[in-house]
C-alpha cells in the first residue's frame, strides 16, 4: 500500500506532472471564475457565489494568471449583495492574512463589518485601505459612517490627521464625520480653551474671553478646528456662539488701522469662518456694531487683503457684492482658502445662473399656491447641500449593484437634486424625469449631479398639477415632501396615480401632525410677534425662540433640530407660505380614496420598528395604519416629522 501511495502521488508533487497538475487546477479554477463573473454580472448572486467557492477550491498558489485574492474580492462580494456580511467579513479576513493585501481586500474587510455594526474592526481596515490607495475614495464614504456609528472615537493623531487631509481634499458626505471631528478637537491640547467658550452661555462673553486671552483665539486657528468648520454644518447652539463670537473678533481685528498684518492661520481661520457661514446661509446674528463695520468696510476699503475679504464673506456674499469683480480679477494671488471662497461663493453660483436659462419648462405656473411656493424657493432653494454621498453608498457591494432591469422614474418635486441622488442609485439603469417649480433649485440640482459624475437625468420645471401633459406612465413615482405644499394634497395625489403603470410603486412622504407639534407651537409664537420671512427677521424669530427654549420642552425640541441652522431649511421649517399635516388615520381615509394599497414605512426609527413588533406581533408586515396611529399617539416623535412611505394600486 505504501509504494502503491508514493506512485499515485508522485505525477502531482513532483517535476513535470505536478506543472501539469498546476495547469489544469489554474484552468478549473479560470472556468469558474469566468462564470462566476458572468452570474454575478446577471444578478444570480447565488450561482456566482457557487462558482467562486468552486474557484477558490481549484485555485493554485503557483498559478501566474488568476490569483487568489481576486477570486476573493468577487466571493466577497457575491456575499456582500446577499446580505451575509459575516461570510463576507470572514473571506475578507482569510486574504487579509495571505501574502502583501490589497486595498481592496481591506475595503471588503472594512465595508462588511460596517453592515455588522462592527465601527472599530472597520475603522481599522479603512484606514488601511484608504492608506494604500489615498485616490479610492470609497474608503473615506466608508469612514464617514463607520465613525457615525462608533459615535466619538477615542482622540488619536492618525484619526485627526486623516479628518484634516479628508476635509482639506475629498468630496465626501462631511456630515457623518461630525462627532469623530469633535472627539479628535478634544484630544488636541487647545480643547481646554475650546470647551471653555462651548460653556458660556453667551456671545458676548465669548467675545470677552477672545479678546483678553490670545490663546483662546489660537485655539480656533487650529488645522484640524478651521478644516472642521470649513465642511461641517453647525447644528448645535454652543458651537454656533463660538462660531459668532470669532466672527465679530476677526471682523474688529481686519477693520483695524494695522489692517493687512495677519498671519496664513488667521486668513485660514476667516476663510473657514465665512464658508461656514456660507453652508448656513447667514443663519447667525448680525449686531449693530458688525453692521456698521461692514459699511465701513464697502465704503472705505476698496481692495481689501485677503483677510479684510474672507471676513466680508463671512457676514454678506460676494457674489452680487461691492468685492465680486475685484475678487474674481485677484483670484490667483489669493492663498488656496480664499481661491475656494470665490468658487463657492461666485463661481459656482455663475454657472448656476447659466442652467437655470437652459432647463426646460413644461408649461406656466399658473396655480396661486403654487406660484407663492416657487416665489419662495426661488429665493432660498431648500435643501442646499455641499457634498453628497456617491451611488456606490447606497449599494449593498463596494463595486456597484446588482443587474436590475429599466424603469421609468418620475421625481414629483426634485428641489435642489439631492433626491435624485438617491433615487438614481436604488436601480440599475433607471430613466428619470425630475421635476420641480422653482428654476433656481433645478440649476442646483444640474451643477451638483454633474460634479458627482450623473448627467441622464431629465430635469423639468413643472408644476405637479400639470404633468399629465408630459404624455407618459411611470413605473415608479418619488413624491416626497412635496404634496403638503399644495392648494389640495389629494388633487395633487390623484394626478401622479393617473401617471403610474399598472403594477408601479410610490414612494410619499407626508407631514405628520404628532411629529411637527414643536413646529406649530413655533409657527404660532412666531406668527404672534409677526416676523416675517425676510432674512433679518428669520434671525430675529430665531433669537426669539433661542431666547424662550429653556424651560419649554417643545422649544427645546425645535432647537435641537438640524433644520433650525440654516436659513432656507429654517424657513421651510417655520415660515413656509403653504402647509398641511396628517394623522395616520388621514392617511389611511386618503389610500382608500386614491385606490392605493398601503405596503411599508420606510421612515420610523429603528427603535419605532422594534416596538411595533413588541405591541403587535400578529401583523408581521407592519403595514396596519391604525396600529401605527396608537403607537404614534402615545410616542408623538417617532417618524422625525414626516411619514414617507411606500404603495402602489390595487388590483
Amino acid at each position: 500500500m505504501r509504494g502503491k501511495t508514493k506512485k499515485q502521488e508522485s505525477p502531482y508533487t513532483k517535476g513535470a506532472g505536478a506543472a501539469r497538475a498546476s495547469c489544469l487546477l489554474s484552468d478549473l479554477a479560470r472556468l469558474y471564475y469566468t462564470a462566476g463573473c458572468c452570474r454575478q454580472t446577471m444578478g444570480d448572486n447565488e450561482a456566482a457565489l457557487e462558482n467562486f467557492l468552486k474557484a477558490l477550491a481549484f485555485a493554485s498558489k503557483d498559478c501566474p494568471d488568476l490569483q487568489r485574492q481576486k477570486i476573493t474580492l468577487h466571493l466577497a462580494d457575491a456575499y456582500l449583495a446577499l446580505n451575509r456580511f459575516g461570510k463576507a467579513a470572514d473571506t475578507a479576513a482569510a486574504a487579509i492574512r495571505g501574502r502583501d493585501p490589497s486595498s481592496e481586500v481591506y475595503l471588503r474587510h472594512g465595508y462588511a463589518m460596517m453592515k455588522i455594526q462592527r465601527p472599530l474592526q472597520a475603522n481599522y481596515s479603512l484606514m488601511e485601505a484608504y492608506r494604500r490607495n489615498p485616490g479610492d475614495g470609497r474608503a473615506v464614504d466608508y469612514l464617514g459612517v463607520t465613525m457615525h456609528q462608533q459615535g466619538a472615537p477615542t482622540a488619536d493623531p492618525q484619526i485627526a490627521a486623516l479628518l484634516i487631509r479628508i476635509f482639506r481634499e475629498k468630496e465626501t458626505f462631511f456630515q457623518r464625520f461630525s462627532g469623530a471631528w469633535h472627539s479628535q478637537l478634544s484630544g488636541t491640547r487647545f480643547w481646554p480653551e475650546i470647551k471653555k467658550m462651548l460653556g458660556i452661555p453667551d456671545v458676548a462673553a465669548i467675545i470677552r474671553t477672545l479678546d483678553s486671552d490670545p490663546e483662546s483665539l489660537d485655539a480656533l486657528k487650529t488645522d484640524l478646528f478651521t478644516a472642521g468648520i470649513s465642511r461641517l454644518l453647525v447644528s448645535n447652539r454652543a458651537y454656533e456662539r463660538l462660531l459668532q463670537a470669532a466672527r465679530s473678533v476677526c471682523l474688529r481685528r481686519a477693520m483695524q488701522k494695522d489692517r493687512g498684518n495677519h498671519t496664513e492661520k488667521d486668513i485660514s481661520l476667516a476663510a473657514a469662518l465665512a464658508r461656514n457661514a456660507f453652508l448656513s446661509e447667514y443663519v447667525y446674528d448680525i449686531s449693530e456694531e458688525e453692521r456698521a463695520l461692514l459699511d465701513r468696510m464697502e465704503t472705505g476699503v476698496s481692495e481689501p487683503d485677503a483677510f479684510c475679504l474672507a471676513l466680508y464673506a463671512a457676514y454678506r456674499p460676494l457674489y452680487g457684492s461691492p468685492y465680486m469683480d475685484y475678487a474674481k480679477r485677484k483670484t490667483a494671488f489669493f492663498p488656496e482658502s480664499v481661491r475656494t471662497l470665490v468658487k463657492m461663493q461666485i463661481l459656482q453660483i455663475e454657472d448656476e445662473r447659466r442652467r437655470a436659462d437652459r432647463i426646460p419648462a413644461l408649461s406656466p405656473i399658473e396655480d396661486e399656491i403654487s406660484q407663492k411656493v416657487q416665489a419662495q424657493y426661488e429665493a432660498h432653494p431648500y435643501p442646499r447641500w455641499e457634498s453628497g454621498a456617491p451611488l456606490y453608498m447606497f449599494s449593498n457591494a463596494p463595486l456597484g449593484k446588482a443587474f436590475r432591469k429599466t424603469e421609468d422614474v418620475l421625481i414629483a418635486g426634485c428641489g435642489t437634486g439631492k433626491h435624485v441622488l438617491v433615487t438614481k442609485s436604488m436601480y440599475a439603469f433607471p430613466r428619470i424625469d425630475a421635476v420641480d417649480l422653482c428654476r433656481t433649485s433645478l440649476s442646483y440640482a444640474s451643477r451638483k449631479l454633474e460634479e458627482l459624475g450623473i448627467e441622464d437625468v431629465n430635469l423639468m420645471q413643472a408644476d405637479i398639477l400639470d404633468l399629465e401633459k408630459l404624455g407618459k406612465q411611470y413605473d415608479i413615482i418619488e413624491s416626497v415632501g412635496v404634496l403638503h405644499h399644495m392648494r389640495d394634497p389629494l388633487e395633487g395625489w390623484r394626478v401622479l396615480c393617473r401617471l403610474l403603470k399598472p403594477g408601479g410603486r410610490m414612494h410619499i412622504g407626508l407631514y405628520s401632525a404628532y411629529a411637527r407639534e414643536d413646529i406649530v407651537y413655533a409657527k404660532n409664537l412666531i406668527a404672534e410677534q409677526g416676523y416675517s420671512s425676510s432674512p433679518d427677521d428669520m434671525r430675529a424669530a430665531r433669537r426669539f425662540l433661542i431666547e424662550r427654549a429653556p424651560g419649554d420642552p417643545l422649544l427645546s425640541r425645535l432647537v435641537t433640530r438640524p433644520d433650525f441652522y440654516t436659513l432656507s431649511s429654517c424657513r421651510d421649517m417655520l415660515f413656509h407660505e403653504q402647509e398641511h399635516r396628517i394623522t395616520l388615520l388621514q392617511l389611511e381615509d386618503m389610500l382608500n380614496e386614491l385606490g392605493l394599497a398601503f405596503t411599508g414605512f420606510s421612515s420610523p426609527l429603528p427603535q419605532a420598528r422594534i416596538a411595533y413588533a413588541k405591541r403587535f406581533p400578529e401583523d408581521a408586515g407592519a403595514t396596519n395604519l391604525k396600529n401605527w396611529h396608537a403607537l404614534e399617539a402615545e410616542t408623538r416623535n417617532m417618524f422625525g416629522s414626516m411619514y414617507q412611505f411606500r404603495c402602489g394600486l390595487r388590483s
